[in-house]
């Protein structure tokens, strides 16, 4: 299994961390058991999370990814110089819910503190279908 070193308050920890092909910035993390997030890569740094199934935040890194992609961060970022090219980004992603990116990190931000995850769609519905569509997008 990969790991990625992250910051935390008591120094650096190795947590598992699942990457993708063509993901240049973004992958997932579980710091704690159960609970996976997106990650910059460079940074180590957690963008947000606490999604209960890893496919779920495969499949939103994905979407995030390309977004940037869409906005122009194809390669590998500093996590200050991410930052600055998505606050300054006002081109809105029709994949984000024709929103500009900062804007659907703060609201996904946001929702997982109040959301949870069904078991019941079907496999199109579910991240798993999401993430082979997004796959193919990302080649």
């Amino acid at each position: 299994m990969s790991k990625l070193t992250i910051p935390t308050t008591s120094g650096d920890m190795a947590v598992p961390a699942h990457f993708e092909d063509g993901c240049n910035n973004l992958c997932v993390t579980m710091t704690h058991f159960g609970q996976f997030e997106i990650t910059h890569i460079k940074s180590g740094r957690k963008l947000y999370g606490d999604f209960e199934r890893a496919a779920t935040a495969t499949a939103e890194m994905l979407k995030l990814e390309l977004a940037l992609h869409e906005i122009g961060i194809v390669t590998s970022k500093e996590m200050e110089e991410i930052q600055r090219l998505i606050i300054e980004s006002d081109k809105k992603v029709s994949r984000l819910g024709d929103m500009r990116v900062i804007e659907y990190i703060k609201m996904s931000s946001g929702l997982g503190k109040i959301t949870g995850e069904f078991p019941w769609e079907s496999f199109e519905e579910s991240p798993f279908g999401e993430i082979e569509k997004l796959r193919k997008e990302l080649q």
